[in-house]
């Protein structure tokens, strides 16, 4: 997401808009431009993603990763999402009880075809299992 794209969603100018903090705005940018089942981004790749300077990128890799937003690639250097990001997805699945609502539709889908089934949130290599159904 480009500073143009924020101030299209915001319906203001970051720039003219005091409340706005550009560089929290930034930094949710890098988070953003990871995508599902990719491997680790460089800088280089961050930067074309988000259209930020590669250097402001590189403080902002920096900073996420000591954090533990991001976690650094030994083999590679690049970048994939951290574990701490989930502190965050802890708070809109504590608002909006998806186990709740995929529960029953899991438990019957299980029950009826004899399998099992699972809800599971995909980490850099790794599955968060959020909820798990097993047949009888």
């Amino acid at each position: 997401m480009t500073n143009q794209s924020l101030a299209q969603e915001t319906g203001a100018e970051p720039a003219q808009d005091r409340h706005f903090v550009t560089a929290l705005a930034r930094g949710l940018q890098v988070l953003a431009a990871f995508l599902p089942g990719e491997g680790s981004l460089s800088n280089q790749q961050l930067a074309q993603r988000t259209g930020l300077p590669k250097s402001t990128v590189s403080r902002l890799s920096y900073t996420l990763t000591r954090l533990g937003y991001l976690a650094q690639d030994a083999e590679s250097g690049g970048y994939r999402p951290g574990l701490a990001g989930l502190s965050l997805a802890g708070g809109l699945l504590g608002s909006f009880d998806i186990r709740r609502v995929a529960g029953p539709l899991m438990r019957a889908f299980s029950q009826a075809h004899a399998i099992s089934t699972s809800l599971g949130l995909l980490d850099g290599t790794d599955i968060v299992y959020l909820e798990t159904c097993r047949s009888q």
